[in-house]
């Protein structure tokens, strides 16, 4: 007979600090409504025990899962890529955005942290999400830029592993394409803003893009 499921966690000291410390902060610059904030965190404020639920620590931990898949792997969690939850494309359905589903049920939580930790660089690249961001946020471009330069920091760095190198490699092949497949002033403008770069990877790469795009 299989053991049956355990009704409740014990968490040290530092792992319940943890929770305390970055669910609240995350939900906080996610944006949430109230009633989506509710349904996420739940009774984390009156949670001080290190003896939780099962149902309370399987949504905790989906929730960890997610704030650090929402930022683009393997660069360092950023809140503010929490936009891509809005998106009414990253639920694991593809039909509406990840918010939704992750309030509807604990269930629903958990499949999309599930399908986020899937998801090589996180929900950025899925089909159309940064093409929709890039023509949202046009003509800002800083933040693609910023991206890009931080990506090629990361797959160069010492301090990286050779797997988050060569991750940060691919994601850098992925971003420059996001771009050259833009619209045209959108392409127009990320190129120029690259060109101003002070990391030399990004500012050649506005190079060669201005070169070809004069051909």
């Amino acid at each position: 007979m299989p053991l049956p499921r355990p009704f409740s966690a014990t968490l040290c000291y530092e792992e319940l600090a943890l929770y305390h410390e970055t669910v609240p902060l995350s939900m906080d610059n996610w944006s949430l409504h109230p009633h989506e904030y509710d349904a996420l965190v739940a009774n984390l404020t009156r949670t001080r025990t290190r003896r939780l639920s099962m149902r309370q620590h399987r949504r905790l931990s989906a929730l960890m899962t997610i704030c650090f898949a929402v930022t683009p792997r393997p660069l360092c969690v950023d809140d503010a890529s929490a936009a891509v939850l809005r998106h009414p494309r990253t639920a694991p359905d593809g039909t509406h955005s990840a918010v939704d589903a992750m309030c509807v049920s604990l269930e629903g939580l958990e499949a999309v942290a599930t399908y986020f930790a899937s998801l090589p660089h996180g929900p950025w690249f899925l089909p159309n999400v940064m093409q929709d961001f890039l023509a949202q946020w046009h003509p800002n471009t800083t933040w693609f830029r910023e991206l890009l330069e931080e990506t090629e920091q990361m797959s160069t760095a010492a301090w990286a592993s050779a797997a988050d190198r060569a991750l940060a490699m691919e994601l850098a092949t992925k971003l420059r394409h996001e771009a050259c497949t833009a619209p045209q002033p959108i392409r127009d403008a990320l190129v120029r803003d690259a060109l101003n770069s002070a990391h030399v990877a990004v500012s050649d790469w506005g190079i060669r893009s201005l070169t070809v795009a004069r051909i």
